[in-house]
């Protein structure tokens, strides 16, 4: 799934291969 932090930061949960991505969002 999809979820933001409090810093906008977006985190993609891949709950198939057990890890998580952080993308940084620049605005």
């Amino acid at each position: 799934g999809l979820s933001f932090d409090d810093e906008g930061n977006l985190y993609v949960a891949d709950w198939l291969n057990h890890r998580i991505q952080k993308f940084e969002i620049v605005l």
